[in-house]
């Protein structure tokens, strides 16, 4: 829906005429033909199948904002989001009728806690939006879809209070088994800005239906057993060598980190697994017909995949000392044995030096380029400069001065500079290594004996 051939696109939504321009000629199309109700053509895009309504949801703010009044000028201001000054009134189809009946049914006036729509809150490009909000239900059917919308846009559901539009919905592709969330959001800010944004996470749910599934679970087991043996022996080690020695080696602390992060998988594992059976059992019991927010399952999915991702980079930190057996590996773990409290003082003066260089690319490029759109997206997009990845020459295009001033410097001050000195750190720490395994013959001659005499009575064979 972000590229679609016909509509409005969704880069050009700036204003509330437009968001509601891009629901009714690009949203409300693409999800008739999704839906059970809308005639599929062979294409990619009817591989995906609509997994029960979609929704809108609105998040908005009160009149509490109370700036320095100044005689002679208007009065009057409309605050920014904060989780704490959101709107959660109920009205009578009119932002400005408050409803009194306790006695009231579900509606797109009524306000739902993020704990009732079982709704995580989600980080936005101006704010951190709560799960809860002003609900709009749509079925897939055009024409009733379409009256909703121009029910609410008579009514003004969104006017000057609204800080966020959520457009919400999962896709399935049963041919990969593989669910597509997505949450399309438009941001408003109390200037009157429009900011769109889509997000598409893809996973599969169901973690045992391949037909390696059975595999998957004893690796599993094995995995839960083998940390379980693994900390028990670290426990052993630790009385035995006491705190001072057990903490001496920097394996050590490396290996706990490794059970950190197994223990963190395990624990993520189970979220992940009582998630995903809180919305499959949802919306089986829904029958379809109901909107079941799906982010929950594919967000704590990808939180254990980044997770595993920490502990795979720990197991490669680790295999590196079961390598020692190698010469050059034994001088690279005495290297790095020598000069880790040097190298970590330094990773600090890197930390700052590149946040710096956020914030200031930040404070340049924020209003041109859409990878410095936050603080964040500015530091991704510096971290991938140096990678060789980013738009040069956007940077230049957008002023041949300050974007080749600040590449120049950027590069300079990275590449030459930090780089120099971890490189002038790690050679002095050569050097040190050096100088203490010279003329030792440990196991690694021991490792060289054993080598031969077995390729000797291989030979004799």
């Amino acid at each position: 829906m972000v590229g679609a051939e016909h509509g409005m696109p969704f880069k050009k939504v700036n204003s509330i005429g437009g968001v509601y321009q891009y629901l009714e000629d690009t949203v409300i199309p693409v999800m008739k033909v999704a839906s059970q109700y809308g005639r599929r053509e062979i294409s990619t895009a009817s591989e995906f199948f609509l997994v029960g309504p979609y929704r809108l949801r609105q998040l908005r703010v009160g009149d509490s904002c109370t700036p320095e009044i100044v005689k002679g000028l208007p009065v009057g201001c409309k605050p920014s989001y904060s989780l704490t000054g959101e709107d959660s009134g109920n009205y009578k189809k009119s932002w400005s009728i408050p409803l009194l009946d306790e006695d009231y049914a579900i509606n797109p006036w009524i306000h739902q806690s993020g704990w009732s729509l079982k709704t995580l809150p989600f980080v936005g490009s101006h704010a951190t939006y709560s799960g809860g909000g002003y609900v709009l239900p749509l079925s897939g059917q055009e024409q009733r879809d379409t009256d909703s919308l121009e029910d609410l846009e008579t009514r003004g559901w969104i006017d000057r209070n609204t800080r966020a539009v959520f457009l919400e919905f999962t896709f399935y592709n049963p041919n990969v088994d593989m669910f597509t969330v997505g949450v399309y959001m438009f941001e408003f800010t109390n200037t009157g800005g429009v900011y769109p944004s889509h997000h598409e996470i893809s996973t599969s749910l169901h973690h045992y239906s391949s037909s390696y599934g059975k595999f998957v679970a004893v690796c599993e087991v094995l995995f839960a057993a083998f940390n379980l043996t693994f900390i028990i022996i670290e426990v052993k080690k630790f009385r035995k060598q006491g705190k001072s020695e057990y903490f001496s080696s920097i394996w050590t602390i490396i290996e706990l980190c490794q059970i950190g992060m197994a223990v963190a998988v395990v624990v993520m594992f189970v979220q992940r697994v009582l998630a995903v059976g809180s919305v499959m059992g949802d919306f089986k019991s829904s029958k379809g017909e109901t909107f079941v927010s799906f982010y929950p399952a594919v967000f704590w999915d990808a939180i254990l995949m980044y997770v595993m991702g920490g502990l795979m980079t720990t197991v490669i930190l680790i295999t590196i000392k079961l390598l020692i057996f190698n010469r050059k590996m034994f001088l690279l773990s005495y290297t790095l044995s020598a000069v880790h409290m040097h190298l970590l003082s330094f990773l600090l003066i890197f930390a700052i030096i590149t946040f710096a260089f956020a914030a200031f690319s930040y404070l340049l490029f924020n209003s041109v380029f859409r990878g410095y759109k936050t603080l964040g997206d500015a530091l991704v997009s510096n971290v991938s400069l140096l990678m060789g990845i980013a738009d040069f020459v956007g940077l230049y295009e957008y002023n041949r001065i300050i974007g080749v001033v600040f590449l120049f410097s950027f590069v300079f001050t990275v590449y030459f500079g930090v780089m120099t000195f971890v490189q002038a750190i790690l050679n002095v720490g050569r050097i040190e290594a050096r100088d203490r395994i010279k003329g030792k013959k440990n196991h690694l001659d021991h490792i060289n004996y054993i080598t031969s005499k077995l390729k000797m009575l291989v030979q004799q064979k």
